[in-house]
């Protein structure tokens, strides 16, 4: 059974129609230009980072990453651009966790004070709105989406683990949890973080 394109979806709830710029956006070619070299991306990635989650997650920042060009016509040469994003992508990471690493070696354990903030009242009714709004994006996805939100999410499994679990794809798991980040993202934009 073949799974309906994230970008027929994406369509259907308005998104990707017109950029902010008034230029027409065409799901079809990001979907084209993904898929021709996701393979070759996930195989550059893992040589680097030798971490599957690692490589879901830079794979899902690239693929929002074209989402957001509004003309795909720029990029000259494919290949070396996605490439090129997928390193920058691999380095931020990187830098990141060393960044991580030297705020937790600076101080030592001992000299920690481990405080769990309480929110005030104005941060809890915010963050309970929020999580009420995305409560409500999620209910209004396909069941089979929100499963895989929460594997994903909350369960903490991975693209692979949850294709396995569920006997599909994982480029179809990465597509679904991708729909519902653009769907949760449509709904709840307007909310302040």
């Amino acid at each position: 059974m073949t799974s309906p394109s994230i970008f027929a979806y994406a369509e259907g709830l308005g998104l990707g129609q017109k950029n902010a710029d008034g230029t027409v956006f065409k799901p079809a070619q990001v979907e084209q230009l993904y898929m021709a070299h996701s393979e070759e991306l996930e195989k550059f990635l893992s040589a680097r980072t030798h971490s599957k989650e690692l490589v879901e997650v830079i794979m899902q920042e690239i693929y929002l990453k074209l989402m957001a060009i509004p003309d795909l016509a720029v990029i000259k040469n494919p290949s070396a651009y996605l490439n090129r994003l997928a390193n920058n992508l691999f380095i931020d990471h990187y830098r990141q966790q060393q960044r991580l690493q030297q705020h937790f070696h600076e101080q030592p354990v001992d000299d920690c004070e481990f405080i769990e903030p309480s929110p005030s009242l104005p941060e809890q009714i915010h963050y309970e709105q929020l999580l009420a709004a995305y409560q409500q994006a999620l209910s209004e996805l396909p069941g089979y989406v929100q499963q895989i939100v929460r594997l994903y999410h909350i369960d903490g499994l991975t693209h692979l683990e949850i294709a396995r679990k569920i006997g599909k794809s994982t480029s179809w798991v990465e597509k679904s949890i991708t729909r519902a980040l653009l769907h949760c993202r449509q709904k709840i934009g307007d909310i302040d973080y």
